[in-house]
């Protein structure tokens, strides 16, 4: 028996877990955005910003990338990606900030 209307949850991804992914991927577009310039920002207020966003953004990435892993039966991989990546965006401002003073020495 077929029910029309109803959400299955074994399907092969889940909306969390895209949402993971497409969060890691904007910060990682202003990320890149910051260092090659593709787009040049203005202001110089919101030049450091995109630097310090991943710090702030990513745990919730993070926290959508295991709510669907945790929701679903299956091993999802789009939200094992999310989790991962939004875990390495968020070490990379302290690092960035740690071998930045390391190498430079301000």
């Amino acid at each position: 028996m077929k029910l029309e209307g109803k959400v299955d949850f074994k399907k092969k991804f889940s909306l969390f877990g895209l949402t993971s992914v497409g969060i890691a991927i904007l910060l990682l577009i202003l990320l890149v955005n910051n260092f090659i310039e593709i787009i040049p920002l203005q202001k110089k207020i919101i030049q450091g910003t995109a630097v310090l966003l991943p710090i702030f953004i990513s745990p919730v990435g993070g926290l959508f990338g295991y709510i669907g892993l945790t929701l679903t039966e299956y091993n999802d991989r789009i939200s094992y990606i999310g989790l991962v990546s939004n875990i390495a965006l968020a070490a990379f401002t302290p690092l960035y900030m740690f071998f930045g003073t390391f190498i430079f020495g301000v």
